[in-house]
């Protein structure tokens, strides 16, 4: 019933100078500036904020021309800040990415930083906080920035008698080597199709994630739609 609000931009690629954490209550329709603890990141725009249970996680964004790959953390319910000290593939700074979360992992793709746009995926083991870059073995979508990101379910039929016309094999793996395949149809299953399939077979639920627009560095509007298979 809180929605959270931290840093911005004002003016061109300069951030406001507000540390503040600023807290709207959707029941009192209020705003208030609680008392926080630790030192907050420092002022920027374009990071991504991603909330885990009770805990905000801040990852980086730029200030002019200072791009950040810091990550940060504070607990709404102790309010103090937590720079986080991550291992693994650690991303290099970058802002106007997508983020999102999946159990116990954050997942940050794209963005911009002084080469141009990204088009790099990482996971972020909350527990362990280790940084995974994940491999495709397909080609990889055309950088971007300012896209959103999702995961959602998808329901397979596990006893389907033949696959939809519309089906895309989306593969996606790690640096450990483990990977996965899932078929994507962009046609859901009717009803009737679902009462033919074998007795006893049963639906698996999977999860996507799901990639949609943005933008490269030279101002072309991305319309297309990817996703990849999680686990």
């Amino acid at each position: 019933d809180r929605l959270y609000v931290f840093g911005g931009g004002e003016r061109g690629a300069e951030p406001v100078r507000d540390r503040q954490l600023h807290v709207f209550d959707t029941a009192t329709l209020t705003w208030s500036q609680p008392d926080v603890h630790g030192d907050p990141p420092s002022p920027r725009q374009g990071h991504v904020v991603a909330a885990v249970g009770t805990k905000l996680f801040i990852h980086g964004g730029l200030a002019g021309d200072i791009f950040y790959n810091d990550l940060f953390c504070i607990d709404i319910n102790d309010l103090k800040w937590v720079k986080i000290s991550a291992t693994g593939d650690v991303p290099g700074g970058r802002a106007a990415h997508s983020s999102a979360v999946f159990k116990d992992h954050l997942y940050i793709f794209g963005g911009i930083n002084p080469d141009g746009a990204l088009d790099t995926t990482y996971k972020y083991h909350i527990e362990k906080q280790q940084w995974t870059l994940l491999q495709f073995d397909s080609p990889l979508p055309p950088g971007r920035l300012d896209h959103s990101m999702c995961v959602i379910p998808w329901r397979a039929s596990a006893g389907s008698e033949k696959e939809d016309s519309n089906t895309e094999a989306v593969t996606c793996e790690d640096k450990t080597g483990k990977g996965a395949t899932v078929s994507v149809s962009d046609t859901a299953a009717s009803p009737q199709k679902s009462q033919k399939e074998k007795a006893g077979a049963e639906d698996t639920v999977m999860h996507l994630l799901l990639i949609f627009g943005g933008m490269n560095t030279q101002g072309e509007i991305h319309r297309d739609c990817i996703v990849s298979l999680i686990e």
